[in-house]
């Protein structure tokens, strides 16, 4: 659908939605639930987007050389 139109045309195919065979016969966690208490108003979530922030540094500090792709919900939280 969408996704792999825009992987396909705007992100040379790189992007990976789905975990790989590999991580999940590993038993390796692709994806983290991080619940805060923001609130949502005129369309952002501070909180929500500080937190996104905060894990992106954090991962971006134990995996210097990976990518990271973040999916807002609109324009203004973006």
């Amino acid at each position: 659908g969408l996704i792999h139109f825009s992987n396909v045309h705007f992100y040379e195919n790189k992007l990976q939605m789905l975990p790989t065979r590999e991580s999940v016969n590993a038993k390796e966690i692709p994806f983290e639930w991080i619940k805060v208490d923001g609130i949502w108003e005129k369309q952002t979530n501070e909180v929500e987007a500080i937190e996104v922030l905060k894990q992106v540094k954090a991962i971006q500090r134990q995996f210097p050389e990976d990518g990271i792709g973040i999916i807002t919900f609109n324009y203004f939280q973006m």
